[in-house]
């Protein structure tokens, strides 16, 4: 409970005395790792996995915070072995496939990357994740056709939700179309209104020119 609340602090040291007690158990071992990888340490998070990774008794799951603490440490190479092994025993892995595909882009494959998003974002309707990392790889490349292609897309998909018209403002707002950007942010505030990247972005607006591009050179 305290690691999907967000309460790593705690949740680490209750896991730790589990896995103290019962080293063998799997679950609480992955829950230990989990909670490492989110506060950012890495190592120690690999040194939790190593057990089950030499054991052979590895699950997707496992295979997929493994491929997340090796990304984490930027050898892609190891981070994709343990994302692609984890699709080999569970195929469709939602957030394995994403894994592997924003490893693909940190690398240099962009192609492949980008084709695997897409048909990511087409099995998968009803998340979003896919078509985030696209907007952003677009955004960053200027590729604003592309950008705003797979924006629309998105918002016609998942109309209700606050990130599809946050991103889809975010490429009218490079476009320089404050007004489009500012309705934009203004639904998703509506649909959801503590979202604090919406909330963020009018406020940059409101400020003026160098928070819009502080805004979005950190895409």
């Amino acid at each position: 409970i305290e690691h999907d609340l967000g309460n790593y602090a705690t949740a680490e040291q209750m896991l730790k005395r589990v896995v103290a007690a019962s080293p063998s158990d799997i679950q609480s071992r992955r829950l230990l790792a989990s909670t490492l990888v989110r506060t950012g340490q890495g190592a120690r998070a690999r040194e939790v996995l190593e057990p089950l990774l030499k054991s052979g008794t590895a699950d997707a799951t496992v295979l997929l915070l493994a491929g997340e603490v090796e990304e984490q440490a930027g050898d892609y190479r190891k981070a994709l072995s343990h994302f692609e092994r984890a699709l080999a025993l569970e195929a469709g892995l939602f957030e394995a496939s994403i894994g592997a595909a924003r490893v693909r882009l940190r690398a240099g494959d962009a192609e492949r990357a980008v084709a695997d998003l897409e048909a990511v974002a087409r099995a998968d309707a009803k998340r979003a994740g896919a078509d985030l990392l696209l907007v952003d790889w677009f955004l960053a490349r200027g590729q604003l056709d592309r950008a705003q292609s797979a924006a629309e897309a998105l918002v016609l998909r998942l109309p209700d939700d606050p990130r599809s018209h946050h991103t889809f403002g975010l490429v009218r707002l490079a476009r320089k179309d404050a007004a489009g950007a500012r309705a934009a942010f203004d639904k998703a505030i509506s649909l959801a209104p503590r979202f604090l990247p919406a909330a963020r972005s009018l406020a940059a607006l409101d400020v003026g020119s160098n928070s819009i591009k502080l805004l979005i050179g950190t895409l």
